[in-house]
């Protein structure tokens, strides 16, 4: 086993995205840490800490068959928070002709807005091999 590549394993991967309603757009490129990588585990456990928190909250609650679950809005918003922290850099977000640097408020009101995107960095970061080697693949 190389440690160059348990090393690099913890460094973000690109994703390039293409709008499926404007084939003549320019891709999207993104760099997003991988499942199992520090930045992912970390952004887990606050995941995992602000879900706790807002079910301490009966008003957050809802119940569905007989189980009291977190408003489904409210889980929307969290899994949009978690996914904008593993983002890291962008390439090729327009508005008109100008160029979007990358923010992450910027990221989560896409990500809101346009779910086929996050729904794309949800599947790229989830694809990890069990030889701990990300697949490089265009969504």
């Amino acid at each position: 086993m190389n440690i160059n590549s348990l090393i690099q394993f913890n460094e973000p991967k690109t994703l390039t995205f293409n709008n499926p309603f404007d084939t003549k757009e320019k891709p999207l490129t993104l760099q997003v840490y991988m499942q199992g990588s520090r930045v992912e585990r970390q952004a887990f456990r606050e995941m995992s800490s602000r879900i706790f928190a807002l079910m301490q909250d009966e008003s957050n609650l809802e119940e569905l068959n007989g189980q009291k679950n977190l408003k489904v809005y409210l889980l929307e918003d969290v899994g949009v928070e978690f996914l904008s922290k593993l983002v890291v850099d962008w390439d090729g977000m327009m508005d008109g002709s100008k160029k979007v640097p990358f923010s992450r408020e910027v990221l989560v009101q896409v990500l809101n807005n346009f779910h086929p995107l996050a729904n794309a960095i949800e599947a790229f970061y989830k694809d990890v091999e069990g030889n701990f080697q990300t697949k490089q693949k265009k969504i």
